[in-house]
């Protein structure tokens, strides 16, 4: 059995007038928020052993709060273009691709692309990721390759409202 996490960013503002979208950082309440979903996380006994994130700054920046706070290195963190701007085959693509050796994998991505693959999985009817959106699934399968034909199962679906 698998388990998959997604997480989209936490809130994030602009740096400046002119800056890049790639380059927003996170507020001080996404900061504050990637870590109490971090800490849900933990309570739930949902720790993942890999994190794959968007090369976007505020995706990066979330999934180390997650790392830090889940006492996972950050070392344990990759980069994946494909999850910034994703379209709803850039998640199975990415996921078929895990290394089996990860039973535990959060990926850490944008709206609308992670609100569309969580529509696509068909778990929840309706549903829609806010900022620091956490959703967790069991995959039963031992293999990543299999995902897409695997059965699902759905653990968790929290957001730093939810807590606060």
């Amino acid at each position: 059995m698998k388990q998959l996490v997604l997480v989209r960013h936490a809130e994030s503002g602009w740096s400046g007038p002119f800056g890049k979208d790639i380059d927003r950082v996170l507020t001080s309440k996404g900061q504050t928020d990637a870590m109490q979903m971090a800490f849900r996380l933990k309570s739930e006994n949902i720790i993942p052993e890999r994190f794959i994130t968007s090369n976007a700054k505020r995706a990066f920046e979330t999934a180390k709060i997650f790392a830090e706070t889940l006492e996972i290195p950050i070392g344990d963190i990759s980069i994946e273009k494909s999850l910034y701007e994703p379209v709803v085959q850039s998640f199975y693509k990415i996921i078929e691709g895990i290394p089996e050796r990860y039973e535990r994998v959060a990926l850490f991505s944008h709206n609308p692309g992670i609100t569309g693959f969580l529509q696509d999985l068909n778990l929840i009817p309706h549903i829609q990721m806010p900022p620091c959106g956490v959703f967790a699934i069991r995959i039963n399968s031992s293999h990543w390759k299999d995902f897409r034909i695997s059965e699902k199962s759905f653990l968790l679906y929290a957001f730093p409202s939810d807590i606060n």
